[in-house]
């Protein structure tokens, strides 16, 4: 029988449930293989001691109320649960997060049911193990030496704070630094500077471009200015992969600043935040992306360390986030112990880390990921070119329309449009797209709908929005910009198997919600 697609792209659907639990049957084993492990650990564990619920006291009428008190209100939650947000489904195209894959849902498990804490290896042998393995898969796939020093977070916000935390103890003269950060940058920078008591007379915001991404010169003119005014210590943030429309800052220019620059005299600390784009490096081998975008993947092995979010386009459950050094000096600047927790040895992640205790689970969950799906082209990079093939398709069709204006955004599974109005003005270009959003929002009918996100371009923006009202011959009469956006990161948006396409069905709800 002839398949449909190439066998390596369908075969990568045996790594995720499916809209439609496709693959329970698959699941439910894996699952049920997992529990049935950990009752065999607890049993064999300390065989000769005696068992402590006998028989007897589980045919006990309390005992049985008290666990059908638990299941009746465990159907309470599920049942609550079934007004969530279907993620999972292909019509989901608002935020960042998507699917779970099958890998990373048993990882993540798996943490569940053996409970470690990652703060030292006295709490979690083998879970604190398994965190420096996970490592090493995500610096393997951004080109870091195997010297890399890490651990996982709760996100891409307290991986950044782990950075700024670290530059600060890094500086001998308080008077003499400064910290360089895009306009465009996520808001979790300004919370991080706050927190660790930087000052923000020492911060400067580095001028973005019409995509949206850092101008180098811009970046070497503000370095040189510093430099000149005796300032050397500084710590540069790039973004790779930013909020609003997953685009990238040019990382292989800015690293060639940086080392036309960097002297014994001079500390530059580079940092990426690829909190959402890190695992755009699975296509440095892909046809589909521009040469330039590649060069910038090969470039993040220059940066001093990275920030990335598995739970992200990593397709890894809530919450795993992850904090990456090159240089172990680096990631050792700070150091705070506790007399109750045994540090063994200074390869302990707990001294150096914001958080105390932290769940395996994340790491657990991309290690399996990493070894299975795989965060190479033919693996995770296929989902993800396939997404961005999706994405491009969809702005093809939305472009069609007349009265929809796509933005040219490349290399990215992200996608932004607003609605022209007859006045070419902004503002009521605006009032247009606000109610296209509203109107979609407030779509109750759960046959047909689809979910859509929203951004708004503010003065950080200018140079972009300014750009767009250019193209698009829109007299700029509001500095805000309202923007539908849609993350295309479910891997069954587009399918052979559906009656109708799904992309069309898509680009018809639009255009039937603006009517």
């Amino acid at each position: 029988m002839k398949n449909e697609c190439p066998t390596s792209d369908f075969t990568l659907k045996s790594y995720f449930l499916a809209p439609h639990s496709e693959n329970k049957k698959i699941v439910q084993d894996l699952i049920s293989g997992c529990l049935q492990e950990l009752f065999k650990w607890r049993e064999n564990s300390f065989k000769n001691d005696e068992l402590v619920i006998p028989k007897k006291e589980k045919q006990h009428k309390k005992y049985k109320k008290n666990v059908y008190h638990l299941n009746h209100e465990l159907k309470i939650l599920q049942k609550m649960f079934q007004n969530e947000i279907p993620r999972h489904s292909p019509r989901y195209m608002a935020h960042m997060f998507s699917e779970y894959s099958i890998p990373a849902l048993l990882g993540h498990f798996l943490g569940l049911l053996y409970n470690p804490n990652n703060i030292s290896s006295e709490s979690s042998v083998v879970g604190s193990k398994i965190e420096k393995m996970a490592i090493r898969e995500l610096a393997k796939m951004i080109n870091y030496p195997s010297s890399s020093i890490g651990h996982f977070t709760s996100g891409g916000t307290i991986a950044n704070i782990e950075m700024l935390y670290r530059f600060k103890h890094k500086i001998r003269r308080p008077e003499k630094y400064a910290l360089l950060i895009p306009t465009t940058a996520h808001y979790s920078w300004c919370k991080g500077i706050d927190l660790v008591g930087l000052e923000k007379k020492s911060t400067y915001f580095i001028e973005t471009d019409s995509e949206g991404s850092v101008v180098a010169p811009d970046l070497e003119k503000k370095l040189h200015t510093l430099i000149k005014k005796g300032v050397k210590q500084i710590a540069i943030v790039s973004i790779f992969g930013n909020t609003e429309f997953g685009t990238v800052d040019p990382i292989f220019e800015i690293a060639s600043s940086i080392k036309k620059l960097k002297n014994k005299d001079i500390f530059i600390w580079h940092h990426i935040d690829a909190a959402y784009g890190a695992f755009y490096a699975t296509l440095k081998n892909s046809k589909i992306v521009s040469r330039s975008f590649i060069r910038n993947i090969k470039s993040l092995k220059l940066s001093d360390s990275i920030t990335i979010d598995p739970h992200k386009l990593g397709y890894v459950p809530y919450a795993s986030g992850c904090f990456i050094c090159r240089d172990e000096d680096a990631y050792r600047a700070i150091n705070n112990s506790a007399p109750y927790v045994d540090f063994k040895s200074k390869s302990e992640p707990g001294p150096y880390t914001i958080e105390g205790s932290r769940s395996a689970a994340g790491a657990i969950a991309t290690l399996l990921s990493a070894k299975t799906l795989g965060f190479k082209t033919t693996g995770l990079g296929r989902i993800i070119e396939k997404n961005i093939e999706t994405t491009n398709k969809i702005k093809i069709a939305l472009t069609k329309s007349k009265s929809i204006y796509v933005l040219n955004l490349r290399n990215s599974n992200i996608l932004c449009f607003f609605i022209l109005d007859k006045t070419r003005r902004l503002s009521a270009c605006n009032k247009l797209t606000h109610h296209l959003y509203d109107t979609i929002r407030n779509d109750k009918d759960k046959k047909s709908r689809f979910y859509v996100s929203k951004t708004i371009l503010d003065d950080k923006y200018k140079n972009m929005t300014k750009a767009i009202c250019r193209e698009a011959n829109i007299k700029r009469d509001t500095d805000q910009f309202f923007l539908i956006r849609c993350t295309i990161m479910n891997p069954f948006i587009k399918s052979k198997h559906y009656k109708k396409s799904l992309i069309n069905e898509f680009v018809n709800y639009i255009n039937l919600c603006i009517k």
